[in-house]
């Protein structure tokens, strides 16, 4: 539920919410993990599992990546900072699913 900025080939690092955090674990070599996190994209009703480094946490970089004019990324700025200073509920961006994080292979 932790408000981040997460960053898709092709478009600009936008506002979202960390839905989930998959660990891989090989089962037959424990040292191997692999870490994908599922991001919610906050106003804008589209999610992805982005690797680690495509992920910032929303207070890093705020003034670089929120310098823009695009109408979209700054009502979704807006709506970001409603949902930390808890002005609105996260609840909306956030479906709830049963799955296990931790998948074994």
């Amino acid at each position: 539920g932790e408000v981040v900025w997460a960053k898709v080939r092709g478009f600009p690092w936008w506002p979202g919410l960390v839905k989930k955090i998959i660990t891989r674990v090989n089962k037959h070599d424990t040292t191997y993990k692999e870490c994908k996190i599922i991001v919610n994209f906050i106003g804008d009703n589209s999610h992805a599992e982005l690797p680690s480094n495509k992920i910032d946490k929303f207070s890093n970089n705020f003034e670089e990546y929120s310098k823009t004019k695009n109408k979209a990324l700054l009502n979704s700025i807006q709506l970001a900072k409603k949902i930390i200073s808890g002005e609105i509920s996260s609840d909306k961006y956030l479906m709830k699913d049963n799955k296990e994080n931790v998948i074994i292979f």
